[in-house]
């Protein structure tokens, strides 16, 4: 029985336990971490209270812990997570904490942790026990081989439990992963079962349904503000459920740049003065030289806005904004009486806005979050961000410029100093028989529809007294609506023949430096009473550049808008242009590309030509990026075809999407998979024990996801797409990306290589 030294430096053990404010906090970090490990997203985490025996087990059907993993448990502060390549989980999503600090925090609620776990790395199943304020533990290898890992808390401090039994606790407990909000289906949800009996504090439905249902003028939610954050650019969108007026969307702002603001409120048609206009941000701190290096991590969320009498169902939500680092809350933000946007100050200065803590529900998400990395550091405890210049950047960008924006919204919806009239479009095409809500078309700010004159022809179409338009006869009719002195038009178009057409994505992120073929976005399969090639592409904006419908390397950090137009049928496509995080094109700072493969050097002893290439793409992707695009194809394909050559001593002549997917497909050694029994099944038993051994090595390395998106990657490696589009341009970001994505199938071709060599 192993005897492991807990190894924790003197006064660390007690930092941990003192860090941690609540007993529902300590179960929440087990969660973690059982979450970090899930293999299947439909595989609840189950958390087990038995009351009477004062034990809690949290269960996971994860990829267990490992004996490597199991020996260092001592070490406060150890853990493999956001370090080199291992930033997510095995169901790809970022990594919960990297602290590792939250096994120890059990000892918070329990005197005795045991832990039961089945390594899918060693495929062996330990058990593992630790008392409260030993500086040792011991572990065994054990029998059992179920999936995943179940982690005991014995002896559970009766006051703690009796805390974590506490309704808001229990709901604490649900809200810490951000599914509470959004049932975000890849996330694991949480089973927890009180002496036998289930309880589920998730909410019926998502918040964003439940506005839907219920945003009225009056009575409801009569707003929804959502926002985005990266790189000092500012993006607001916003549903104006009173008058319409000030519904927009994708509207930025440029912290680097004042002017940005004028055109914010131009375009939005805010008033410039009044009792809050919205130029008066341009104050705030966040526009001010000294912050604008400061670097804040990407970050977007949304706010809700209720007013009036409040029904049983909204308090399934408790008031406030939560704030989420990787899916999981900082655990101060779970606090509904914190107001740490400072909305009631906002409310007792400002007393015509809606914007009350208690009137606002949303949250906040930043999302692949490194700690080693960013300049917004979380604190010890997980509990807030530390005091520094990041940290207060953030909060002038909330509290000042976001916060401050659609608060001066509420208040010019609330008291509109005018009245006008306006079109949220001027034109549409309409199938003929199909009625034509008019209304949808019309913003009207402080107007009711009575007030509005309609001028059309009576014998073209019939317009009811609900503003339903109709018609049976095809042709454009222009429809003219007067207010006081000012008039628009509206023209709809009756067709006989709609044509449709889709486009794969509605958003996608390009690196700067990169170019996008556009029409590679049009669904072809969707295109009906249109071809393809009669869609006309332009951009929204003079500052964006397409050339040949070809999206150029050169367009600026940001987003751009781009229509696919057929006639008066239009589609969007929104692209957000990122800078490199790191640019591997930095001279003596690029990765070197060969360090992906840990094996190179063992291949190289045994004469293979692969280690060539590799030396080669590593040693020219910033000089020569696009032929390092068509070398990674030809490593590939060498590969795959050396890997069966190797085998039966054969060559393989099968297209290069049909090589990767058979070596895939190999790796999962199905005994009726026929090129396992042509390749394998003759190979001596040493061999096919060591390959089945390689291939379950590489069982999360190589899975569906990984698979998908190797697959998919194989088109952007084809050499049309460089050869037959010029203005394709690949850069030294392009070719260490590909080379990210291939190294899986790529590595686990070389340990199979390397597997019975001479």
């Amino acid at each position: 029985m192993p005897e492991i030294q807990a190894n924790i430096q003197a006064g660390k053990y007690e930092d941990v336990l003192a860090a941690v404010q609540s007993p529902v906090i300590a179960l929440t970090e087990l969660v973690k971490n059982a979450s970090d490990s899930c293999l299947n997203k439909h595989d609840p985490i189950i958390i087990n209270i038995n009351t009477k025996s004062r034990v809690i087990t949290i269960t996971d059907s994860g990829e267990g812990l490992s004996k490597d993993e199991l020996e260092h448990l001592g070490e406060a502060g150890h853990s493999s997570k956001m370090v080199g390549d291992n930033i997510r989980s095995p169901i790809d999503n970022p990594f919960s904490g990297s602290k590792g600090l939250g096994l120890l925090t059990a000892f918070f609620i329990a005197d005795t942790l045991e832990i039961e776990t089945y390594s899918i790395l060693d495929r062996r199943s330990y058990h593992l026990v630790w008392k409260k304020g030993e500086q040792k533990y011991t572990y065994v290898e054990a029998k059992s081989e179920f999936q995943g890992t179940i982690v005991t808390l014995k002896n559970i401090e009766p006051a703690k439990l009796q805390m974590i039994l506490l309704p808001e606790e229990k709901i604490k407990l649900f809200m810490a992963s951000i599914r509470f909000f959004t049932d975000n289906e890849n996330l694991p949800r949480i089973n927890l079962v009180i002496d036998g009996i289930e309880e589920s504090y998730y909410p019926a439905e998502t918040l964003e349904s439940y506005y839907n249902r219920n945003k009225r003028s009056n009575g409801g939610f009569i707003a929804k503000a959502s926002f985005n954050y990266e790189n000092n650019r500012i993006t607001l969108s916003y549903e104006d459920n009173i008058s319409n007026f000030y519904t927009f969307n994708g509207k930025s702002i440029d912290l680097r740049d004042k002017r940005t603001v004028d055109n914010f409120v131009s375009d939005i048609q805010a008033p410039e003065s009044g009792v809050a206009p919205i130029k008066s941000v341009c104050e705030s701190e966040a526009f001010s030289e000294q912050y604008l290096p400061i670097e804040v991590p990407a970050f977007s969320g949304v706010l809700y806005t209720w007013r009036h009498r409040k029904n049983e169902d909204l308090e399934q939500w408790p008031v406030g904004v939560r704030i989420y680092i990787n899916n999981y809350s900082l655990y101060r933000y779970l606090d509904k009486e914190n107001d740490w946007l400072t909305l009631s100050e906002v409310s007792q200065n400002v007393k015509a806005t809606n914007y009350k803590l208690k009137n606002t529900y949303g949250y906040l998400d930043i999302t692949n979050y490194n700690e080693h990395n960013e300049e917004l550091k979380i604190s010890k405890e997980r509990n807030d961000f530390v005091d520094s210049m990041a940290q207060r950047k953030f909060i002038h960008i909330m509290r000042d410029v976001i916060v401050g924006i659609f608060a001066r919204i509420d208040i010019a919806v609330k008291n509109p100093p005018i009245q006008s009239l306006n079109l949220r479009y001027s034109n549409v095409a309409v199938k003929v028989g199909e009625p034509f809500n008019l209304k949808s078309a019309v913003i009207c700010n402080n107007i009711g529809l009575d007030s509005i004159d309609l001028d059309f022809d009576e014998s073209q179409i019939c317009i009811s007294d609900d503003w339903i338009v109709s018609t049976d006869r095809a042709g454009s009719y222009d429809i003219k609506l007067n207010f006081d002195d000012k008039s628009h038009t509206f023209t709809i178009h009756y067709k006989n023949v709609i044509p449709e057409f889709d486009l794969q994505k509605s958003t996608i992120t390009v690196y700067k430096g990169n170019s996008v073929n556009l029409r590679d976005f049009i669904a072809a399969s969707s295109c009906k009473d249109v071809t393809p090639d009669s869609i006309v592409i332009l951009s929204q904006n003079t500052d964006t550049v397409i050339k040949n419908d070809v999206f150029d390397r050169n367009n600026s950090v940001g987003q751009h808008i781009v229509f696919y137009r057929y006639e008066d049928f239009q589609r969007t496509l929104s692209i957000t242009v990122k800078e490199i995080e790191h640019q591997p094109g930095s001279g003596a700072k690029s990765p070197r590309i060969d360090i992906l493969f840990p094996r190179l050097d063992d291949l190289r002893a045994h004469s293979f030509k692969l280690p060539e290439l590799v030396d080669a793409i590593s040693s020219y992707y910033v000089q020569a990026p696009t032929l390092c695009m068509a070398a990674i194809r030809i490593l590939i394909e060498s590969s795959a075809k050396e890997f069966f050559e190797h085998l039966v001593d054969k060559e393989e002549t099968d297209s290069l999407p049909s090589l990767v997917n058979r070596v895939m497909n190999i790796r999962a050694c199905h005994s009726k998979n026929p090129d396992y029994k042509k390749y394998i099944c003759v190979q001596d038993p040493k061999f096919i024990a060591e390959f089945q051994r390689i291939s379950t090595e590489y069982q999360l390395s190589l899975s569906r996801d990984v698979k998908t998106n190797i697959n998919a990657h194989l088109k952007e490696i084809s050499l049309d797409m460089f050869v037959h589009n010029p203005a394709i341009v690949a850069t030294d970001t392009t070719v260490y990306r590909s080379m990210l994505i291939f190294a899986p199938l790529l590595n686990y071709i070389f340990e199979v290589l390397l597997e019975d060599c001479p």
